[in-house]
């Protein structure tokens, strides 16, 4: 059940940054840097434009990054939960609104 919580773990992953494999996220990620840095050379983009990129990268990161740490505390389950490809497993935890006395 390892290896098929993994493959929910990366499909999940390439879902997040529209890709269908590793390697058409690998390409994915070389065409956005080569935009950029032919952008910054030939003085295309600005500042602002930094700023966004940045701004998507670390958004897309740390979708990465959550989706592996969910998989991963999947993983250490023991039994694996078999509904592990349930959403509700995956899903973001919304954010809590502590609303304090009025």
């Amino acid at each position: 059940m390892s290896v098929r919580l993994d493959a929910e773990t990366s499909r999940r992953i390439h879902a997040a940054v529209e890709t269908s494999n590793q390697t058409d996220a690998i390409i994915k990620q070389l065409n956005v840097l080569s935009e950029v840095l032919l952008g910054v050379l030939n003085g295309t983009i600005d500042r602002a434009d930094k700023k966004e990129i940045r701004q998507y990268g670390e958004i897309a990161f740390s979708e990465v990054k959550r989706l592996r740490e969910v998989g991963r505390s999947l993983k250490n389950m023991d039994p694996i939960p078999a509904d592990y490809a349930d959403d509700k497993h995956w899903e973001k935890p919304q954010p809590v609104n502590e609303v304090g006395p009025t």
